[in-house]
């Protein structure tokens, strides 16, 4: 029993090196320096990177790509007129690709080399879903607007 106490003194002694050698910061081994409260100098503390921003601006919908039950979900939407998603997305020859089209004007959205078309009814969701055969670079606009929202790549 004595032996186990033993170990367990020198395991506890020696956790402060280890996070050092590991390259893990702790207030016991490099201390914040301190600032008297009269002092109008700040002394940044140098033993920890500083915090990310939490600043945080975001604009309406912003659709990404992501996959999802082994298809390649992209997001494309347009507000006012203005495209608010990726302009580029990129899959492999063989995947399963399903468009989620958003726009607040009516139009068609067209994937060229694909000749996919369908409308779209401002306010809500069309989706096209396809699979990506076909190799290359394409280009997906709105048809009555010649708008290009998407320009599609496809990998081998």
């Amino acid at each position: 029993m004595p032996n186990t106490i033993r170990l367990l003194v020198a395991f506890v002694a020696a956790l402060p090196l280890a996070a050092c050698s590991a390259g893990v910061a702790s207030s016991t081994i490099a201390p914040t320096p301190s600032v008297p409260a009269s002092s109008s100098s700040v002394v940044p503390d140098r033993t920890a990177p500083a915090p990310p921003s939490t600043s945080v601006t975001t604009t309406t919908v912003s659709v990404t790509t992501t996959t999802l039950d082994d298809t390649v979900v992209i997001g494309v939407s347009v507000v006012g007129g203005e495209l608010v998603s990726e302009r580029r997305a990129e899959v492999k020859l063989g995947d399963k690709v399903k468009l989620v089209v958003e726009s607040d004007t009516a139009d068609e959205i067209h994937v060229h080399g694909y000749d996919l078309i369908a409308d779209l009814v401002p306010g809500e969701i069309t989706e096209l879903t396809f699979v990506a055969e076909i190799p290359g670079i394409f280009e997906v606009e709105f048809e009555t607007s010649h708008m290009q929202v998407l320009e599609l790549v496809v990998n081998q």
